[in-house]
């Protein structure tokens, strides 16, 4: 009787075939105008924080009561602040400030997310702990929970991340946790657990890869409203302090002076909208093509 031995390139996955499925799917992904815009936007603002200081010379802190409220101009681009601090210079840290909570925020959530997620729904006597804690975190709203948090944590950059992280978590578990309770169910993963596969092995090299497409799409979600949240915590007073520039803390000092000074409102407002606007429609994008059936 012949026997079959399988080598190490029979079982690794054709290389042209994976470019071409690759290509397949940035095909699919261009035929959407919308997500391609929302790409490009997202892309364009993520550009803007990282090197806009570049183009910049002027500090973010730097004051001249002499020049105060000045309308947009050739020296002052987008004009001046109530203290006189060039709003270019503030909107550009700010937009940076809300990438980086925006970015730390749903990276966290999704990592705690997932872990907690395949947990409560691999193991059942995790289940209902678990869930129940996060039944409890999601029962509060979003921004009056981070308002608590921040109160009793005090208004820092790190505080606020933390305190958005607790808000979204439960978010991102209760989807890896209907996830992880359809794929264990699944023949190939009797199969590995019939070999003696660990438990760490079995959720974090085979249940995790095949549960993160609905995960990646609200983790953009989860980007985009938290840049909202922390420009609300901020307008407050109750997220990034002054004078450190945050957009929330800029449309604050605009509130004053919005029917004399409209530059303070609409540069700021304007830029958060747009990022806002454009992760969304990416994130939409990004459902359509991992999960087609969702429309």
């Amino acid at each position: 009787m012949k026997t079959v031995e399988l080598t190490a390139n029979e079982l690794t996955v054709d290389k042209k075939g994976l470019w071409e499925y690759r290509k397949m799917v940035i095909r699919e992904f261009l035929k959407n105008r919308l997500a391609v815009l929302g790409f490009i936007i997202t892309s364009l603002m993520i550009v803007i924080a990282i090197f806009g200081p570049l183009f910049t010379s002027a500090s973010p802190y730097e004051m001249n009561a002499v020049q105060r409220l000045e309308a947009p101009s050739t020296v002052h681009v987008f004009g001046t602040d109530t203290l006189g601090r060039d709003l270019f210079t503030r909107v550009i840290y700010g937009l940076r400030v809300s990438m980086v909570v925006g970015f730390m925020t749903a990276l966290a959530s999704c990592i705690l997310g997932i872990v907690l997620g395949l947990l409560s729904g691999y193991f059942s006597f995790l289940d209902d702990v678990i869930m129940r804690i996060c039944d409890g975190l999601m029962a509060i709203p979003a921004i009056l929970m981070a308002i608590v948090m921040m109160a009793s944590l005090g208004p820092t950059i790190v505080d606020v991340i933390f305190s958005l992280v607790v808000v979204y978590t439960p978010r991102v578990a209760r989807i890896a946790r209907a996830m992880t309770l359809s794929v264990k169910e699944q023949t190939y993963i009797e199969a590995i657990q019939a070999l003696g596969a660990s438990w760490p092995r079995i959720l974090f090299f085979h249940i995790a890869p095949n549960i993160l497409s609905p995960v990646i799409v609200q983790t953009t979600y989860i980007f985009a409203s938290s840049i909202i949240i922390e420009a609300a915590l901020s307008f407050l007073g109750a997220g990034v302090p002054a004078p450190d520039p945050s957009l929330g803390n800029i449309l604050f000092d605009a509130k004053g002076v919005i029917f004399k000074s409209w530059w303070m409102t609409a540069f700021p407002g304007a830029f958060m909208m747009l990022t806002v606007f454009g992760v969304n429609i990416f994130g939409d994008g990004l459902r359509d093509l991992l999960d087609p059936l969702s429309n």
